[in-house]
Order: structure tokens, then sequence, then C-alpha cells
């Protein structure tokens, strides 16, 4: 069995192409964290609005030749479409509402550490502890619902670090 070891272009910036787009991907997340989740469902809307009116063409195309036997080419084309189209005008919306539905469950987990906590109050190092981490729950799933999406902050705040070392690692290599 033969092996074959391909080395590396020394020009090859890819890596650092990629890192750099992730650092600015993190730094948008951390300073914006708000606006980002409309953006994602804005650009699923128009890929998936762009899928549509590509299923509703190639039915055009073909309905001579197989009259019949394409049309959930027009069918799926349509649904996509509207959907693509409602995505990006709700887009906002639907932000609020995975906000909003995040922040519940995170509170939802609060409320069920509480309970744990309230159930060892005899024992004073799982109570304390379980008490601390239901107020954290509580508190975070709050801040997730009245004031910023969380989630990308954190999100943001890791995809720098991780840009930043990549980067670091890839000058070193060089």
């Amino acid at each position: 069995m033969k092996v074959t070891v391909v080395k590396e272009k020394k020009n090859d910036y890819s890596g650092l192409i990629y890192n750099i787009a992730m650092l600015l991907l993190g730094i948008i997340f951390l300073f914006n964290p708000n606006k980002i989740l409309p953006i994602i469902f804005i650009v699923i809307g128009v890929i998936t609005a762009i899928y549509g009116i590509n299923r509703i063409f190639n039915y055009y195309k073909i309905k001579k030749e197989f009259q019949e036997l394409y049309s959930e080419y027009l069918i799926i084309g349509s649904f996509t479409t509207i959907m693509g189209i409602l995505l990006i005008i709700l887009a906002n919306v639907l932000s609020n509402a995975i906000q909003i539905v995040a922040g519940l469950w995170i509170v939802f987990i609060g409320i069920n550490k509480l309970q744990l906590a309230l159930n060892f109050k005899n024992n004073q190092k799982i109570f304390l502890t379980s008490l601390l981490l239901a107020i954290v729950y509580l508190a975070l799933g709050l801040y997730c619902i009245f004031a910023q999406n969380i989630i990308f902050l954190y999100l943001g705040v890791l995809l720098i670090i991780s840009s930043v070392t990549d980067i670091i690692n890839y000058i070193r290599a060089k």
C-alpha cells in the first residue's frame, strides 16, 4: 500500500481569511446580537425564495414534455417561495419570538432548579449551590427576555477568542 503525503502550499491564505471572517462575525455578534437573528432569517428567506422560484421556472421548462408528472415542482416552488417571503417579512417577529421562548425556557429551568434547592434545604451545601444556580438561571432567562439575545453575545466572545488564537497560531507557523 502506497501512502501519498500532500504538502500544504506555502502561500495558502484560506485559513487566515476564514479566521479573519470569523473574527469579524464574532465582533458583529458581540456588538449587535439583536440584529443578527433577523439577518439570519432574511438570508434564509432569500435562499428559500430563490429555491422556490427556481422550482417554478423548472416546472414551466419541463411542463410541455412531461405534462402532469412534475406538477410537484410547481407546488413545492410556490410553497417555498411563499415561505421565503414570509421569513423575510416576519424576520423581526420571529427573532423576538425565539428570544422570548429561549428566555422563558431558561426561566423554566431556573424554577426547576429552585424547586430542587428547596427540596435540599436540610443539606446546607447542596441547598446553597442549587439556590445560587437557580438564581443565575432565573436572572439569565429574564435578561434574555427583556434585554438582548445573550446567546449571540456569548457566541461572539467565543468566536473572537477562537479566531484570534487561530490567527496567532497561523502567524507563528509561518
